[in-house]
C-alpha cells in the first residue's frame, strides 16, 4: 500500500502497486472511523466496544455489496472499475482501477438513494446519476432517464411529503404517494405514522 488518496467517515482510499498487472490500483478500506480504530504499527482494525460490533458487520456487508454492485458496471463511462473486492484484517476492501485524473470520481463522497420500485437505500458515488444506476436489492434502475420522469406514475420527484420524526425530531423526505405507514425516520428508525391524528 502506498500514499493515502482520501479519507472519509466510512473508509480511506490507499493508491497501490499491482505486483502481478504491474500498474498502479486504488484500494479503498471499509474503516467507519465512528465505531472503529487502528492500533499504531497495526493492519487489524479494532471495534470500539461490543455492542457496536451489530452495526460494524452490517456497514460491512452493505460495503462488499457496493463493491458487487459497482463491478458489474466496470465498463460504464464515468465509473471507476471494481477489479475485485475481499475480506482481510477484519474488515472489507475494494480494489479499484487507479485513474491520474480523480476529479471525475471521489469513492469517499457518497450518496443515498431510495429505490422507487422496493425503497431499498443505495449508496451511490455523490456525483452518478441516480437512473445510469441500478438498485442493489431488486436490480430496478434507481431513477428514470431525465425524459422519461414525468411518464412515471409510481414517482413524483416534485411531489414530497415532510414529516418531523417525534422521537428525535429528524426531519424525513419520502414521496407522496409513498404510504406513511411504510416510512421510518431516516435517523432513528421509529415509525412516522405517530405523527397522524387518528
Amino acid at each position: 500500500m502506498g500514499r493515502v488518496l482520501g479519507q472519509g467517515d466510512f473508509g480511506i482510499t490507499y493508491l497501490a502497486w499491482d505486483m502481478n498487472l504491474e500498474r498502479k490500483i486504488a484500494i479503498k478500506e471499509y474503516f467507519p472511523s465512528p465505531l472503529a480504530t487502528r492500533r499504531a504499527n497495526q493492519s487489524t482494525i479494532t471495534i470500539y466496544s461490543e455492542r457496536r460490533k451489530e452495526e460494524f458487520a452490517y456497514g460491512l456487508s452493505r460495503f462488499l455489496e457496493e463493491g458487487k454492485t459497482l463491478a458489474k458496471f466496470r465498463d460504464h463511462p464515468g465509473n471507476v472499475a471494481v477489479i475485485a473486492f475481499f475480506k482481510a484484517n477484519d474488515t472489507g476492501y475494494l480494489v479499484m482501477e487507479y485513474k491520474e485524473k480523480v476529479d471525475d470520481f471521489d469513492s469517499n463522497k457518497m450518496r443515498l438513494v431510495t429505490c422507487p420500485k422496493c425503497w431499498a437505500k443505495n449508496e451511490i458515488p455523490a456525483n452518478k446519476p441516480p437512473e445510469e444506476v441500478s438498485c442493489s436489492s431488486c436490480g430496478k434502475p434507481l431513477a428514470s432517464p431525465k425524459n422519461d420522469i414525468k411518464k412515471k406514475n409510481d414517482l413524483d420527484s416534485n411531489k414530497m411529503t415532510f414529516v418531523t420524526c417525534p422521537k428525535c425530531w429528524t426531519k424525513n423526505e419520502f414521496p407522496s404517494n409513498k404510504p406513511m405507514e411504510e416510512v421510518s425516520c431516516k435517523k432513528c428508525g421509529n415509525s412516522l405514522t405517530s405523527q397522524i391524528k387518528k
